[in-house]
């Protein structure tokens, strides 16, 4: 219910900061469209490195235990099989709970994989590489560039710390959308020049 509050109330906030600020609508690039496709083959790359440089940042705090906990579960599923049947269920019992604490520490680590992800993908959008950035007419923005940056810098950071997989599936629905597009305008009837 908290979560739910708090969702309600930044949402209250930000419309009325707009309201309050009176920010102006963005004008796209000419080329916007047609630049789509190159801008999230990059992102797709940096997303890939993003992704490793968090593989490599969570495997130097959480691996060691990780390895740990997997050996006691593998030396437990071993003492089970070989166990009189007076001793099996407290074994099962006992391997039952590793399993839960090694479920549970890999929610932790995934949790924590998306934290180290989001704060390397802003870091990586804050030296340039973004996504609204090359869409838009930046010498349009005027006072709303700051505003516009920090929102730039984050949803560019979240894009990148979904990982490659997540920027491809955007691409396919992009695809997908110019693909119908264009299909409509070819079946559309040729239009007349009224002369």
């Amino acid at each position: 219910m908290y979560k739910k509050l708090l969702g309600l109330a930044v949402v209250i906030v930000l419309t009325l900061a707009a309201f309050y600020y009176h920010p102006q609508t963005l004008a796209f690039k000419t080329d916007a469209v047609s630049a789509v496709p190159t801008l999230f083959g990059y992102l797709v790359l940096v997303s890939m490195v993003v992704e490793r440089a968090t593989e490599i940042a969570l495997s130097l705090v959480r691996s060691t235990e990780a390895d740990r906990q997997d050996l006691k579960i593998k030396l437990a599923q071993e003492s089970l099989k070989t166990a009189s049947p007076e001793a099996a269920p407290a074994l099962a019992s006992q391997l039952e709970d590793l399993q839960h604490q090694r479920m549970r520490y890999r929610a932790a680590s995934r949790q924590m994989a998306q934290w180290i992800g989001l704060v390397i993908g802003i870091l990586v959008a804050l030296v340039g590489v973004r996504i609204l950035g090359n869409l838009v007419d930046m010498s349009t923005l005027g006072s709303n560039n700051g505003c516009f940056t920090a929102v730039d810098v984050l949803l560019t950071g979240a894009v990148l710390a979904g990982g490659s997989d997540a920027i491809n599936k955007i691409m396919k629905v992009y695809s997908s959308a110019m693909d119908a597009t264009a299909q409509k305008m070819r079946a559309a009837p040729p239009q007349s020049s009224g002369s």
